[in-house]
């Protein structure tokens, strides 16, 4: 009897089918999202004018804020340990020292100080009203007008110092003060005095 015998060889995928296989992968995908996009183009255009309504909105109701900056260098006077070494080196600032003077800056009682050289409570920015309501007569005010008094100066302070940025520049002797404001020419006014209370705190 006759025998036949057949040889099957396995089908290797060539790189035209692989190819192929892709483009057909990216071709349904493409007319997946096409089709999506046709059926909820009225969603999605809806959606995008929503939120850029929104955007113009916040942009018309949020006032903007100016920023002042005032530069100030610190006095790099050496302890006459150090005044006795070599004219050849000048020893720097200790960054410690530089660290507790940007401190100062940021401290209450700079801020408090700014804030009566200015009057700053009496302003809408601080809480208070230009009617100068605050100004009340030693001999008549009460307890209560003490305490309301108190309170707004906190407030005010801590609104001051909050809107306040004390930063060291690298590792120089220069600090720099920044104040954010509604007004650009408080924001100025507020970054100088900062500066002004320092120098009279020092001198003291």
């Amino acid at each position: 009897m006759l025998q036949k015998n057949s040889l099957i060889t396995p089908y290797e995928r060539s790189e035209s089918d692989e190819s192929a296989s892709i483009a057909d992968a990216a071709m349904a995908l493409l007319r997946l999202t096409d089709g999506i996009v046709r059926r909820q183009w009225i969603l999605i255009l809806g959606t995008t004018l929503i939120f850029l309504a929104l955007a113009i909105i916040y942009l018309i109701h949020t006032p903007p804020v100016f920023t002042a900056r005032a530069i100030m260098i610190i006095d790099a006077k050496k302890e006459p340990s150090f005044q006795k070494q070599s004219e050849q080196y000048d020893a720097p600032v200790d960054t410690a020292v530089v660290s507790s003077q940007v401190e100062i800056l940021k401290s209450d009682n700079i801020a408090s100080a700014v804030i009566k050289k200015l009057n700053l409570i009496n302003t809408p920015e601080f809480g208070g009203d230009r009617s100068g309501s605050v100004n009340i007569s030693p001999s008549n005010i009460s307890e209560e007008d003490k305490k309301a008094v108190l309170r707004r100066e906190t407030n005010a302070v801590g609104g001051l110092v909050g809107r306040l940025t004390v930063s060291r520049v690298g590792l120089t002797y220069i600090i720099e003060i920044l104040y954010r404001s509604l007004d650009p020419d408080r924001a100025a006014q507020i970054a100088n005095a900062v500066v002004d209370a320092y120098i009279t705190r020092s001198e003291e």
